[in-house]
């Protein structure tokens, strides 16, 4: 199993145990993943939830076209191809029950399989596991392919449709800076009628507010990392309601398209760390031998002497694919791109299967340090090694944080399927861990920590431990009881002694993820 540093910092593994573990507990709360898709293949994930429009395998659907209005109501085309009227939308129906528009199996981006991972992986001694392994999973694809809204009545008719199929969570790892009437008032409908709703609150890193997360029926999530500071990423401002982990989150990813887990490694005859290294998507795998380096300025040129060679080029100004194809059309062999802030980093890039070259990124003082080292020896070598794709991908922003609140919300109403979505919320609320402003929760100057961190942290057992210690009347006490005797043993989580670093540089956006209008990871 993966150390998941966010689940020990929400500490879901002692709530899980209360009352009987998840393998011995049969799935019941719903959570609904509003997102990009689902891999049902995944070893780590229930094999098939009930998704919208297709509660039966793909294979045995029927195809046929539909119009739909602008809150999800669908019916058949009388004519072909389809006729349908000005409001209302055609879609392509996958079984006799609704009409998604595109194959929720299909997860090309990766990102909601992410997503659904965070909140309800299985316990199955595999790779990871979720903060609420016996959460059952409702799956709407909202997006398609491309990273645009695929659903009828895009944000709105996809969480009515999460209602219509039972969920009493939705987790809406999206994000914009628009505001509609629409989303307004079915968000404090569902609010009224029992659901909890979770949003991921932006990765501009500034005090916008972004939509759903700043609706009133919506909780809106921030990001920390594993310092437990505020992720320089994380919007900040009053529809911050709470913070969970949201950097470097590893979770499940479609079969052979995740990059965490595999062989990486760098080696230098300057004999200068490269630990940060970190494998771009679309890289080419396998291993290079010892092989000469030029250092190039911010954009590979021919004057750079590249020719047969790695191109080890600065971050900046270009992006990533144009970095990797002047490389490319200068010779080179490699492209090892390091960052222009401290942090390590990740991205992709496309390449031709007949034209791959090894396309890896470190962090700004590795890079920089090796770049002296060429400027004084020309003939440094370097050797790469990147194994072949896994199941499992890391990525950061707000996009992972939502998941994992959602998901203790799925777990406290899992453990107490009597109590109401008020009770649930009010616990979370209520026994968020507090996190500090200013410097010491990496949060902007006289920003209050309630814009920063919302109540604060999310964590299971501080809920658990508020609900069990009140007398609720929807309690299950024998899960009380059994909380209670094993509170001695908890371990609380303590964030790691931070490295020094000097470099106090807002980094962008972070990379491997979908622009904030779309997925917002």
């Amino acid at each position: 199993l993966i150390d998941l540093y966010g689940l020990r910092m929400v500490e879901s593994e002692i709530v899980q145990q209360a009352g009987g573990s998840a393998r011995s507990t049969p799935a019941t709360v719903p959570v609904c993943i509003m997102d990009t898709g689902y891999t049902p293949e995944h070893s780590d994930l229930p094999e098939r939830p009930f998704a919208v429009g297709d509660p039966s395998p793909v294979g045995a659907c029927n195809t046929r076209a539909c119009c739909c209005d602008k809150q999800g109501q669908c019916s058949s085309c009388t004519t072909s191809p389809c006729n349908c009227a000005p409001s209302l939308t055609q879609q392509v129906c996958r079984s006799s029950v609704g009409c998604p528009t595109l194959n929720p199996w299909n997860d090309a981006s990766g990102h909601g399989t992410h997503v659904a991972g965070t909140v309800l992986a299985l316990e199955n001694g595999g790779g990871v596991k979720g903060v609420c392994p016996t959460c059952r999973p409702v799956v709407v694809r909202v997006f398609n392919d491309a990273g645009h809204f695929s659903y009828a009545s895009e944000v709105a008719g996809a969480a009515l449709a999460c209602q219509r199929q039972g969920a009493k969570i939705i987790n809406m790892s999206l994000g914009g800076g628009a505001a509609t009437q629409l989303e307004w008032t079915t968000f404090s409908r569902l609010n009224s009628q029992g659901m909890i709703v979770f949003a991921s609150s932006g990765n501009a890193g500034n005090s916008v507010i972004s939509y759903p997360a700043g609706y009133s029926g919506v909780l809106g999530v921030g990001a920390v990392g594993e310092d437990m500071k505020r992720a320089r990423f994380s919007q900040y401002n009053h529809a911050v309601d709470i913070t969970a982990p949201g950097v470097d989150v590893v979770s499940s990813y479609p079969l052979g398209r995740g990059s965490f887990g595999v062989r990486l490694g760098m080696t230098t005859t300057a004999g200068v760390p490269t630990g940060s290294i970190r494998k771009f998507g679309g890289s080419a795998t396998g291993v290079l031998p010892p092989t000469l380096m030029c250092h190039t300025g911010l954009m590979p040129e021919a004057s750079d002497n590249c020719r047969g060679k790695i191109c080890l080029t600065p971050r900046g100004e270009h992006t990533f694919q144009a970095k990797v194809d002047a490389c490319k059309r200068h010779g080179g062999v490699a492209s090892v791109i390091y960052n222009n802030v401290a942090e390590p980093y990740a991205s992709a890039v496309d390449q031709p299967d007949e034209w791959r070259i090894f396309v890896v990124a470190l962090a700004q003082i590795e890079g920089q340090n090796l770049a002296a080292a060429l400027e004084s020896n020309a003939s440094i070598t370097a050797s790469i090694e990147i194994g072949g794709p896994t199941d499992y991908s890391a990525l950061s922003g707000t996009s992972m944080s939502s998941p994992h609140a959602a998901g203790v919300a799925g777990l406290l109403w899992s453990k107490h399927p009597r109590c109401d979505a008020e009770t649930i919320r009010s616990a979370m609320l209520a026994s968020a861990i507090p996190l500090p402003a200013g410097t010491a929760g990496n949060c902007p100057a006289e920003t209050p920590a309630s814009h920063c961190h919302g109540r604060g942290l999310a964590n299971a057992f501080t809920a658990m431990d508020y609900l069990c210690s009140r007398s609720f009347s929807c309690l299950d006490t024998a899960v009380c009881t059994d909380f209670n005797a094993r509170k001695p043993g908890r371990s609380p989580y303590v964030a790691p002694t931070p490295e020094p670093s000097t470099d106090e540089s807002a980094p962008a956006p972070p990379a491997g993820e979908a622009p904030e209008a779309t997925p917002s990871p």
